[in-house]
């Protein structure tokens, strides 16, 4: 025992000795401010930024012409929002190495988030101007000019970082993002070429769940619903916790009539803490969508209670939704109906319901025979059991029988014909099929339940346009005869 308190005094001695900077001979102050600095270095990684203060002042005091320690101060100070003192120690680094580039470069990062714009800029022309080959300031340019609204520009800065590093992650997505973004705003370019630059970049950082997230979201858009589901499922097997994924997973499964898995998904969102997707800089959820959602789901399952419950939550945020109102009114009423309602019925529509969930679970499990059997004995208890017939036409078009699946969709939105999302499902199946004038029609029943799309409708416009152009052509032919 004694052996072990010996040894520990002698090492805390020699950690106080280098602090301390004594003079005896051998001793090199530079050497100790290295040590100093890789300590400093690991609480900056671990989050300790008052340690990291902390060492990179000792550091600095036996060795005040460290660039580094300077600047990794600078970013501690940064982190835990002292920018007196962060700016301080990043214009000290620069004043020692003027063409200290890296430092240069963080320096502006931390100006662009003071939005002192001008001046970030200025520290990356300056780097650039350095050094035209380092891509760093060539991002953070482009952020700077897409921020200002000159897309064009942002997307010539995210190209040339590109051009400078292929595998820079951050000019890659950005890049891919700012070209959707020109697309859609109707100022040019393809949403095609923004799914090429952000496959890059998950090429690059395969792993990273925002970057399947955005391929996703712009793969719906583009009017590709089936990747679209697999990029979100990716993200979340690599990220639970990603809100918006769940949240985009679910609104697209409501797009595809089902209301169950749109509805726990949303739930899913509203146990994740807002303060995890701010900490990992995800995108935020618009917490009044989450909520609608959740209330029209409940409803079309057949939750009545919690489908009042949500709307009036929703009414809360929103109050003056007169037709909102007048909804909550009519499924309150609705309960009260039921409630006092002692008329039979042949259907048994809670064993019905048992082996809807029963048949859900077996194709999350991919046992697709058995959930078939078991939505056919759904339908065989309640005829008109809507989920059932839906999940009954998705098995369908997992075995690729497309006209047997679309016949079965016609069929429950006959069961459900308000239900907005069975249109937009029974569109993108007719899409499949290579039927683009109808599948335009139908997005267009879509649109007049919904009152509007739920992503950029480029390409929707385009089977619109087809469809105008077909029925021109017919005209042509009945007036000419040929």
């Amino acid at each position: 025992m004694k052996k072990i308190i010996l040894f520990l005094t002698i090492i805390l001695s020699i950690n106080t000795t280098l602090a301390q900077g004594p003079q005896f001979p051998g001793y090199n102050p530079q050497t100790a401010s290295l040590m100093i600095y890789q300590k400093a270095l690991q609480a900056f990684q671990i989050g300790d930024f008052n340690q990291c203060i902390a060492l990179c002042s000792k550091g600095l005091a036996l060795n005040n012409h460290s660039k580094e320690i300077a600047q990794l101060q600078g970013l501690a100070y940064a982190e835990n929002g002292d920018n007196v003192n962060a700016e301080r120690m990043f214009k000290g680094a620069i004043s020692l190495d003027y063409n200290y580039l890296d430092c240069r470069n963080n320096y502006g990062v931390f100006l662009k988030k003071l939005t002192r714009l001008d001046e970030a800029k200025h520290q990356f022309e300056e780097c650039i101007r350095v050094n035209p080959k380092y891509d760093s300031p060539y991002v953070h340019m482009g952020e700077i000019y897409q921020e200002k609204g000159d897309l064009q520009t942002a997307i010539e800065n995210y190209q040339t970082a590109v051009n400078l590093n292929p595998n820079n992650f951050e000019a890659q997505k950005l890049l891919g993002l700012a070209i959707y973004e020109k697309a859609t705003s109707g100022l040019g370019g393809e949403i095609f070429e923004s799914l090429e630059k952000l496959t890059q970049a998950e090429h690059i950082l395969p792993n990273n769940p925002l970057i399947h997230y955005y391929i996703g979201y712009i793969s719906c858009a583009n009017g590709e619903l089936d990747k679209g589901e697999i990029e979100y499922r990716l993200a979340l097997m690599y990220d639970p916790k990603l809100a918006i994924a769940h949240y985009e997973l679910g609104k697209l499964r409501y797009l595809r009539g089902d209301p169950d898995r749109c509805l726990s998904e949303m739930q899913e969102v509203q146990k994740i803490s807002p303060s995890y997707c701010e900490l990992k800089k995800y995108p935020s959820v618009d917490l009044l969508k989450i909520k609608q959602y959740e209330a029209k789901s409940n409803e079309l399952v057949g939750n009545l209670i919690e489908a009042v419950d949500c709307y009036k939550n929703v009414q809360s945020m929103h109050k003056s939704d007169k037709d909102l109102t007048k909804h909550i009114f009519k499924l309150e009423k609705e309960l009260k109906t039921q409630a006092h309602s002692h008329k039979k019925t042949t259907a048994d529509v809670t064993g019905s319901n048992e082996w809807v969930s029963k048949g859900l679970k077996a194709t999350d499990n991919n046992h697709l025979p058995d959930a078939q059997m078991d939505f056919a004995k759904a339908l065989d208890l309640w005829p008109e059991n809507f989920r059932a017939k839906q999940q009954l036409g998705f098995i369908l078009e997992i075995n690729k029988h497309m006209d047997e699946a679309l016949d079965t969709y016609n069929k429950v939105i006959a069961l459900k014909p308000d239900y907005d999302g069975l249109y937009y499902n029974k569109a993108y199946i007719l899409e499949k099929l290579n039927l683009l004038a109808e599948s335009g029609l139908e997005y267009q029943k879509f649109h007049e339940l919904a009152h509007k799309y739920p992503y950029d409708p480029k390409h929707i416009v385009g089977l619109q346009q087809e469809d105008a152009r077909l029925r021109a052509r017919a005209q042509q032919i009945k007036e000419r005869g040929y």
